[in-house]
């Protein structure tokens, strides 16, 4: 069972199913006073579909009854939303656009071993493989695509520690067939921006895996403009964190890595 705390008023509160608020606090305490935990909004996530956040919810409801669920854009409410995946002092930051929809990948968004995961995820709580699509004993389509667009840097480490050092920070949460809601703002988004705002602060690599949306995250993250360790690949349909996709930049990638991995041993 997952667990999810939020504090309000100077006390924690248990959200729709069992917390464990001692490691709810004990993880408050990891991080800068910038990017505050118990502020997390995803701790909120309904237990049961339609998994929209109650903040969000209204305008969520309101763009998909004009797009209609055949459209591109729709919002998947079936599915759990991925804002972040991965640990979030990983040394290796990445910025897509938005969780993307397929019959194919609903066998592993339905599977409840990957929704528990998904969720202690969306709490910051420990995984042994954080960029959990990169987990073994997962083996569809997510999982492969992931894999594929870290296969340089697994064959340097190996699948584990890629999957430690990498947070894919998405620019919109929720799950669609294509990306087309840039201007959709949302008040959840604001704590995926901290998270690459605390990614700068403590001198992460930061990789834009789609450069046609730079300006967005400029403008949602202005401390990236003047940012020496920001890069973009540089084939956008094909985001591989890759030597051929990043040229020398790449091997910036591999050193933040390496140095983090020296801190775990």
């Amino acid at each position: 069972i997952a667990s999810a705390c939020g504090r309000r008023g100077g006390r924690w509160r248990c959200r729709w199913w069992q917390c464990d608020c001692d490691r709810a606090r004990a993880s408050e305490t990891l991080y800068s006073e910038e990017l505050n935990v118990s502020e997390n909004p995803w701790c909120n996530l309904p237990a049961m579909s339609p998994y929209f956040l109650p903040e969000d919810t209204s305008d969520l409801r309101v763009a998909n009854a004009r797009w209609g669920p055949q459209h591109n854009f729709y919002l998947h409410d079936d599915v759990l939303p991925e804002p972040f995946v991965g640990a979030m002092d990983a040394p290796v930051v990445l910025l897509s656009n938005n969780p993307g929809y397929t019959e194919e990948s609903l066998p592993l968004r339905n599977d409840p071993m990957f929704k528990a995961r998904m969720r202690k995820n969306l709490l910051h709580e420990q995984l042994d493989f954080p960029l959990l699509f990169l987990a073994p004993e997962f083996t569809d389509r997510g999982r492969k695509w992931w894999k594929q667009k870290t296969k340089a840097l697994i064959s340097v480490f190996g699948q584990e520690i890629v999957a430690r050092s990498i947070l894919n920070v998405t620019y919109f949460p929720y799950v669609s067939r294509r990306f087309g809601h840039r201007h959709l703002p949302l008040p959840s988004q604001d704590y995926s921006f901290r998270l690459v705002r605390d990614a700068v602060n403590r001198k992460a690599v930061i990789v834009l895996m789609r450069p046609g949306q730079e300006g967005a995250w400029k403008k949602a993250v202005p401390e990236l403009n003047q940012y020496e360790r920001f890069f973009r690949v540089s084939n956008p349909q094909n985001p591989a964190i890759s030597p051929g996709n990043l040229g020398s930049d790449f091997q910036k990638v591999v050193e933040a890595i390496r140095h983090a991995k020296m801190s775990w041993n």
